[in-house]
């Protein structure tokens, strides 16, 4: 098999567990505080660096790509509501639009370095001396930074507005496009 038709693979097996995970985290995002589903997600995307760069077989490295694909549904979703949760109205879009920005820019600067990190020691490196590293840091300032969530008891929601809920949002057109582009 190509090196090309494996890579192609992985990117699938990613992208399957971050469609699927993106139904379950409608209903993780209700019912957990935001902060702890933040960190679970920083936290799987270490283990799964981790284990990507230890592992022995190509089943181990799809099992660690599908945890991939959870933790950056976890980290996409609990990100920008933390946003929405902590900021005022008025500060909100902007965020929002420095955070989709940042990502697009450490796609683009992440690339040049692991190939950089490639060329020195191969690719498995870069889950090593890229992934892990930065998800450790995201780690430690999100621990410290994002403040905990008031202990107040949580809204009882009850299953017909739930649904209702989930309804308006994709006959929304305005929010439908922003769940498609996520």
């Amino acid at each position: 098999p190509s090196t090309i038709g494996i890579a192609g693979q992985l990117s699938t097996i990613n992208s399957a567990t971050e469609a699927i995970f993106s139904v379950v985290m409608g209903f993780l995002a209700i019912r957990f505080r935001h902060k702890p589903l933040f960190l679970a997600g920083v936290l799987l995307i270490a283990a799964a660096a981790l284990g990507n760069f230890l592992a022995p077989t190509f089943l181990t490295m799809q099992i660690f790509f599908a945890l991939e694909g959870i933790g950056t549904v976890l980290i996409a979703v609990t990100g920008i509501t933390l946003l929405g949760d902590m900021l005022p109205s008025d500060r909100k879009s902007k965020a929002v639009s420095y955070t989709v920005s940042a990502t697009f820019l450490s796609v683009t600067t992440g690339s040049l370095v692991i190939g950089y990190i490639t060329s020195l020691g191969g690719w498995r490196y870069s889950f090593l001396l890229y992934a892990l590293p930065i998800s450790i840091i995201c780690f430690a300032l999100a621990y410290i930074g994002i403040p905990k969530a008031s202990q107040a008891t949580p809204v009882v929601i009850r299953r017909e507005s739930y649904f209702k809920g989930f309804k308006q949002v994709l006959l929304n057109k305005s929010a439908f496009s922003c769940i498609v582009s996520q």
